[in-house]
């Protein structure tokens, strides 16, 4: 198998032996820590790229399941809606909440500590796909900041 770099960090993937797609045969191939999947183009036939993200995350993420409130304003005043973290970081969390908040929404959220305390912060909506969205934390506090910090260390990491 041939490796074709296109950017930084990116690889195009060609099965030597066939001189075509190696995920046609059932066969996966993996480059920079990605999946493969074919992309087709009128021009350029079939060709292989890495899926994934080309970007880096500020903070590492951790692997953490707490209940959390989520308050939205919405034209009918204050709503409240429950939900799951996934992940945490010191940037932010991923949480499935019971229904969708749009991105780029500001929103309050309470989350449930192991402790029983409660830990609240302000967030943004960078990401949604359905019900689960992407989470940016405002304005933090030291002590917030720290509480994140604690947390993390008692989690597993995640990518």
């Amino acid at each position: 198998m041939k490796r074709f770099p296109r950017e930084a960090g990116e690889l195009d993937f060609v099965d030597s032996d066939t001189g075509g797609s190696a995920a046609r045969e059932g066969r996966s191939r993996t480059g920079s820590g990605g999946r493969v999947v074919e992309v087709s183009s009128s021009s350029q036939g079939t060709e292989k790229k890495p899926i994934g993200r080309n970007w880096k995350r500020r903070y590492a993420r951790y692997r953490i399941d707490l209940p959390i409130t989520a308050t939205v304003l919405g034209e009918d005043g204050y709503r409240d809606m429950s939900g799951r973290s996934g992940d945490l970081g010191e940037g932010g969390l991923g949480a499935v909440l019971v229904s969708e908040i749009s991105q780029g929404e500001v929103i309050d959220l309470a989350v449930q500590l192991p402790n029983g305390r409660e830990l609240e912060v302000r967030g943004i909506v960078r990401y949604r796909k359905g019900l689960l969205h992407g989470l940016e934390f405002l304005g933090l506090s030291e002590e917030q900041r720290q509480a994140i910090k604690r947390l993390c260390e008692h989690a597993t990491e995640l990518d």
